[in-house]
């Protein structure tokens, strides 16, 4: 079995990539050939990254793209600084064709050799909800909903059920990996991982709200949403995967675009409120509550648990709470609704 089937080839031009690359590194002055030099280097650029996030963005993928030139001839490493550059500024289409050009010479299932994963798949009890169901023709858009089994049809429902699937096609790249019961905890920290390690932690840890469609579309194919997005009033659509494998919990907070979050794997439950609910008790600018909330406050919450095949829309500004008790798999579609349909 080769790296990337033959319609994955047929996308990537190889030969435009290093001719991007090599201009890139024409025009790096000073050009930096050493892997440690240029490591301490990323160190620091991360490190002031607050400061002018646009700009330092721009030097750390500089800088990651003469270490990738540099590591020629040890692929895993080499894909390893393309990952970061994914992690810290995103993809496009350079780094998406290096990447692969990275692993073309490895076999892909020696590079993914791992001990089978068993992990227990997260459960719930529906039949208790509150929520209003509808079909996902989305007539109504200014308040949440949910539709059962609207995207059961993705085989991704049945395929990602058994972790191994996933970590055979990218147990050795590295994503980032949240480490505690959530981010309010004072011992809540981020850590850089290989997926491999990851479905391995026993710890509370989330890969959470993360692109890895970028780092692995063969997991997009696993979809097939061509014929759910068009459904979708949007006119920009941004895709992103929630995996965990613990129990994982999300306080309530509020996004700045709509959602429609597809349950693929296991069970989770919401707890959702309107925009005005929880102002009082949210930090001014924050968009997440940052305290408990007392009980009286959270009377009117709708209450809903999605199953494997499910999809809940979230509409913008609106609260929410999640929880999952074991390995589960979700994918937001995050919209730019079109004009008039807010």
């Amino acid at each position: 079995m080769d790296p990337l089937s033959q319609e994955m080839w047929n996308e990537i031009d190889l030969e435009w990539a290093n001719q991007r690359l090599q201009e890139h590194l024409n025009q790096c002055n000073p050009r930096i050939v050493d892997p440690d030099i240029i490591d301490e280097m990323l160190t620091d650029v991360h490190r002031r990254m607050s400061e002018d996030p646009v700009a330092l963005r721009a030097e750390y993928r500089s800088l990651s793209l003469q270490k990738y030139h540099a590591l020629e001839g040890k692929p895993l490493e080499a894909s390893h600084t393309l990952d970061m550059i994914i992690i810290i500024c995103g993809s496009d289409k350079l780094i998406h064709n290096l990447t692969f050009h990275a692993l073309a010479g490895v076999h892909f299932l020696k590079l993914n050799k791992h001990d089978p994963v068993t992990l227990k798949e997260s459960m719930g009890t529906t039949g208790i909800d509150t929520l209003r169901e509808s079909a996902m023709t989305m007539d109504r858009l200014d308040t949440p909903f949910v539709s059962r089994k609207a995207c059961w049809p993705f085989p991704a429902c049945r395929k990602w059920r058994d972790p191994n699937h996933i970590l055979e096609i990218g147990g050795h790249r590295l994503v980032p990996v949240e480490i505690g019961h959530d981010y309010r905890d004072p011992k809540w920290t981020q850590k850089i991982m290989t997926l491999g390690e990851y479905f391995r932690m026993a710890e509370p840890a989330y890969l959470a709200q993360f692109d890895l469609f970028s780092m692995l579309p063969r997991l997009e194919d696993d979809l097939e949403v061509d014929w759910f997005i068009r459904c979708l009033p949007a006119k920009a659509i941004s895709r992103n995967i929630w995996i965990g494998v613990t129990e994982t919990f999300t306080p309530f907070h509020w996004d700045k675009d709509t959602n429609v979050f597809c349950q693929i794997v296991g069970y989770k439950t919401f707890r959702i409120l309107p925009p005005e609910a929880l102002q009082d008790y949210c930090e001014p600018g924050s968009n997440s509550v940052g305290k408990d909330i007392p009980q009286e406050a959270l009377a009117k919450c709708e209450l809903v648990t999605l199953a494997p095949g499910d999809c809940l829309f979230i509409p913008a500004g609106w609260w929410h709470e999640v929880k999952s008790n074991g390995y589960n798999v979700s994918v937001s579609h995050w919209l730019i609704l079109k004009p008039g349909t807010e």
